[in-house]
């Protein structure tokens, strides 16, 4: 199965994985000033489309966000602002002009809530994968900071988890292959549902 559509796969109230990057690799995020624009207009913009982020993390060259979906159209009009206001501010303060964002967003069905504290454990881990900080609570632009030490982060909202013993522990390129996260069940359903 290729990459599927975000119309086709993203539901209102579901839980997704929503990523998006920079165009060719570009650095977006320079300086401290720019990451939290980028969490100021997350703020705002979640609210205003009435969207939860459990978990995210701000890399220099992409964005990662586990969110509950509520609307999954307002949602996307929501991710159109954020990146929009996003450009806008760092094209004028970089003095620069174009396009920012390589597409719009890409998105992952997430199956329940069991399954957000293992996603969200794969988005806060990316700075350490990368090789940028040795642990995820050094990195200050995620979520790591609130789940590991306590640190209040206006950005996450609170879910029920539990991690259960038998939820699957994915090698990153697994990871990062599949369509959907979820049980070998959900992930069927989906597949069925989306090739008819």
């Amino acid at each position: 199965m290729g990459r599927i559509a975000r119309a086709a796969l993203l539901y209102d109230g579901c839980f997704a994985h929503v990523f998006t990057r920079a165009i060719e690799r570009r650095k977006i995020f320079e300086k401290s000033e720019d990451f939290q624009f980028f969490k100021n207009e997350v703020l705002v913009v979640k609210k205003e489309y009435s969207f939860k982020v459990f978990h995210y993390c701000l890399m220099q060259t992409h964005v990662h966000m586990v969110v509950a979906i509520k609307d999954a159209s307002r949602f996307s009009e929501g991710m159109k602002v954020l990146k929009k206001s996003y450009t806008h501010q760092y094209n004028v303060t970089h003095k620069r002009v174009g396009p920012l964002w390589r597409d719009r967003y890409r998105a992952k069905l997430i199956e329940n809530e069991s399954y957000l504290k293992t996603c969200g454990n794969y988005v806060e881990y990316n700075p350490v994968e990368a090789g940028i900080v040795e642990r995820a609570v050094d990195w200050p632009y995620s979520s790591s900071r609130h789940y590991q030490m306590g640190e209040r982060d206006l950005i996450v909202d609170l879910y029920d988890y539990h991690e259960a013993e038998s939820m699957p522990v994915w090698r990153k390129d697994e990871f990062e292959e599949m369509k959907v996260i979820g049980s070998d069940w959900f992930q069927f359903q989906i597949h069925r549902k989306l090739t008819g």
